[in-house]
């Protein structure tokens, strides 16, 4: 299967599906702040090659252009469940890296492997929002004193439901390519965290991501048909002990909440 447009109407159909787990976080922000006010935070996405020894990195081009690997973490307001992915109610950061890693050791969790980017570039929009003082002026301080991760496994069955109820009749057709995975984070087994499933909690991992895989070629370089990456069946991308080599884009479904539990870590 050639990549056609399902990457962006899957995207228009996880909007739906983002959750924030728990009740509602109390605000300790003082009434006066009037800047961003940072509510919930998650990996949204990741893009990466998976070698012959499970590490995750870049890539080639079909024209041989290397691409970087990338994880991309996003923190929203308030808004973001209701209005949408909109300018001003939300910035990213995005950890870029060529050399591959090697897959997680810990935590162990139900993902087929994890990975753990490196100390690496990173392209922060951020910088351009007033937050609250407690951050100190520094996002990324404050997020990189934390471990975030991303992985791939088993897709999650509400997230397969969810998607069902998205897609429409075109489902059955997509299916097949539609992998799983998430992303982990180590504050999720602090106490101070809004309240969350159990399974998330004792693991750091959160499954509720999407993960499309591409072909590559035996020199790591992608693969066309038709001028367009061609999409790899889910079912072939575990063996039961390795990664199928492949360009995987995956897709995040859920924020946490509150952002403010990243602040002092």
């Amino acid at each position: 299967m050639t990549r056609n447009l399902l990457p962006s109407l899957l995207a228009t159909a996880l909007l739906a599906a983002c959750t924030d787990e728990g009740p509602e976080p109390t605000v300790t922000t003082p009434t006066t702040f009037e800047g961003f006010q940072p509510r919930s935070f998650g990996v949204t996405a990741a893009e990466f090659a998976i070698d012959a020894t499970g590490r995750a990195g870049g890539w080639n081009g079909a024209d041989d252009t290397p691409r970087p690997a990338t994880m991309t973490l996003a923190i929203a307001d308030a808004t973001v469940t209701t209005a949408g992915w909109t300018e001003g109610n939300f910035c990213t950061l995005t950890w870029r890296w060529t050399e591959p890693v090697a897959p997680a050791v810990i935590p162990e969790t139900e993902a087929w492997s994890r990975w753990i980017p490196p100390s690496a570039e990173v392209d922060d929009t951020c910088v351009g929002f007033e937050f609250p003082p407690a951050w100190n002026g520094d996002v990324l301080g404050t997020v990189e004193a934390s471990i975030f991760g991303f992985g791939v496994g088993p897709l999650d069955a509400r997230v397969r439901d969810s998607l069902e109820d998205s897609f429409g009749d075109v489902f059955d057709e997509v299916e097949p390519y539609i992998g799983g995975g998430g992303f982990f984070w180590d504050g999720l087994q602090e106490e101070a965290v809004a309240s969350v499933p159990d399974v998330w909690r004792e693991t750091g991992w959160i499954d509720t991501g999407v993960v499309y895989a591409y072909e590559l070629d035996a020199s790591g370089a992608e693969v066309l048909a038709g001028g367009l990456p061609v999409t790899l069946l889910a079912d072939d991308l575990w063996n039961g002990t390795s990664l199928l080599p492949a360009r995987y884009e995956l897709q995040g479904t859920t924020l946490l909440t509150p952002a403010t539990t990243l602040v002092g870590r």
